[in-house]
């Protein structure tokens, strides 16, 4: 039995770490942002995709 704790999950992403996390290409992540399947929350000027 491990006592360490799990790192909690990650609950923004930048678009290129949207993009390793989903196994698709930066532009996929776009598109899917456009298309609005992927969330998006604006912190000063710039775009991260919610988890």
């Amino acid at each position: 039995m491990s006592t360490a704790a799990e790192p909690a999950e990650q609950l923004l992403y930048r678009p290129e770490e949207a993009a390793k996390a989903l196994r698709i290409g930066r532009s996929m992540v776009y598109e899917e942002i456009r298309l609005g399947r992927l969330q998006t929350v604006r912190i000063k000027r710039e775009a991260e995709a919610t988890a």
